[in-house]
């Protein structure tokens, strides 16, 4: 199966629906001058937390200090209907141009709890690219009826939903297999920001640990919890030192 780093070519892709301006540059042979554009405005990525975040390495390889946002919402597998728990977006948020980043639309119901957490947050739809690898019929036709100027970036639309709400054939849960393989292959894939990445997730595991330790009483002094939220918190510091431009200062 291909990794969740390969499956993010449409996040790329989709920097062609921001707008741009004409713009003229002075190359340093001969003076020669070349015609282009420049993009208008600032970007936003938000991801949809976690299967959203897998997506980040493609946008970040374009735009290496654009900011993050995050959303999380979690669908009921029993019911397929949404849960909004939280919404972490820059305070100038309205004034951007947001790139929405989910793998898979499957049933609509996330992408548009998504969509709406945005335009409540005071996004124009017209500032809103939804973007995914995988979509269901079924969900674009949702999206696209409830928020007909938002624009939709897919690389593939499958055939349609299970007795699930899975998409068909698909690629199961993205999340599940996508986030193992993401900090895998982030060092590979960013360099530095991927070894940033990878410090922080050993320090949380690390803290994570320890913390149950505790919590079970195998170190009831204390001692041992005290050594690795001390290292854990020397790890998160290095990883924010190596790895700045990773989560985005524009």
């Amino acid at each position: 199966m291909f990794g969740a780093l390969r499956l993010a070519p449409p996040t790329p892709v989709a920097l062609n629906f921001l707008p741009v301006s004409p713009v003229t540059v002075t190359t340093p042979v001969d003076g020669a001058v070349h015609e282009g554009v420049a993009f208008s405005g600032k970007i936003l990525g938000v991801s949809v937390v976690r299967a959203g975040e897998a997506m980040e390495p493609a946008l970040r390889s374009c735009c290496r200090s654009c900011r993050i946002g995050k959303i999380l919402i979690q669908r009921d597998e029993a019911t397929a209907a949404p849960t909004l728990f939280f919404a972490k977006l820059p305070e100038d948020v309205a004034s951007r141009h947001v790139l929405l980043l989910d793998p898979m639309l499957a049933t609509g119901g996330s992408a548009r709890m998504a969509i709406q957490a945005l335009l409540d947050a005071g996004v124009p739809q017209s500032k809103i690219v939804f973007v995914s690898v995988l979509a269901a019929r079924q969900g674009l036709a949702a999206v696209c009826a409830a928020y007909p100027d938002v624009s939709v970036v897919t690389a593939a639309v499958d055939a349609g939903l299970n007795a699930k709400k899975f998409i068909v054939p698909g690629v199961g849960d993205f999340g599940t297999w996508s986030l193992s393989h993401f900090l895998r292959c982030a060092w590979a894939a960013t360099g530095a920001e991927g070894g940033a990445w990878l410090a922080m997730a050993r320090a949380f595991l690390v803290w994570l640990a320890c913390l149950l330790a505790r919590l079970l009483q195998k170190d009831p002094n204390g001692t041992l919890f005290f050594v690795y939220r001390t290292w854990s918190v020397v790890l998160c510091f290095l990883s924010f030192l190596i790895g700045d431009r990773y989560f985005g200062t524009d």
